[in-house]
């Protein structure tokens, strides 16, 4: 066989895992890899991508810590809980991590559309201090509030966070009812989000289906 031809071949197989592997990073996220190793994380093979999946309930909801705060970049205090009715979508991210990035327009467009019923959603910055975390914010338009959390309090509270972006959904009684690996799934989830806050369907987006 010709010589270029055979590094063809062999290189077509590898191309192509690249690529996949390139698709699964975006779906799921950014590996943690400052994890100890005893602590077993779960590799990006061990998450499902597809959606239906990682927007399925937990089976096991768990209640957030009780007096949970933090103080955002305005230098307000956020409670973890929200209030009566509302629902929080936490949102764990870091700067370095590209998944992150794309999901924040999707994160701007809930806290604007579901924020006035009782919506709140909360970045939180993981393991990353102000310097870092108010440029990339300021400059990528991020709407919500953002917890640059430099000591990893949040992770340990409410984790351990094994990829970013996860995504956590707690409900009004202050239980932790999803935990989302990877990009948030806005379209996939704004229903059920609306319909744990009581709030109206978008009709205007069922209407744009239907004559699709």
């Amino acid at each position: 066989m010709d010589a270029s031809l055979r590094r063809s071949v062999v290189a077509s197989p590898f191309l192509s895992l690249l690529g996949l592997s390139l698709v699964g990073l975006l779906l799921i996220g950014c590996g943690n890899s400052e994890r100890d190793p005893a602590e077993a994380p779960r590799s990006t093979a061990d998450i499902q991508t597809d959606t239906a999946a990682r927007t399925a309930p937990l089976d096991e909801p768990f209640a957030v810590p009780a007096n949970l705060s933090f103080e955002t970049m305005s230098g307000d205090r956020v409670e973890i809980g929200p209030s009566d009715g509302g629902v929080q979508i936490i949102n764990f991210w870091a700067t370095w991590c590209a998944p992150c990035l794309k999901e924040i327009p999707d994160l701007n467009e809930l806290q604007s559309k579901l924020g006035p019923h009782g919506l709140e959603v909360i970045g939180i910055a993981n393991k990353q201090g102000l310097e870092e975390v108010r440029p990339f914010a300021d400059e990528h338009g991020i709407s919500y509030p953002v917890v640059a959390d430099s000591t990893g309090e949040a992770d340990k509270q409410l984790g351990p966070i094994y990829v970013l972006p996860t995504s956590l959904v707690v409900t009004s009684d202050d239980t932790v009812r999803y935990q989302i690996p990877g990009i948030f799934p806005a379209d996939a989830l704004e229903d059920e989000l609306r319909d744990l806050l009581g709030a109206p369907a978008d009709t205007a987006a069922a209407a744009s289906s239907a004559q699709v």
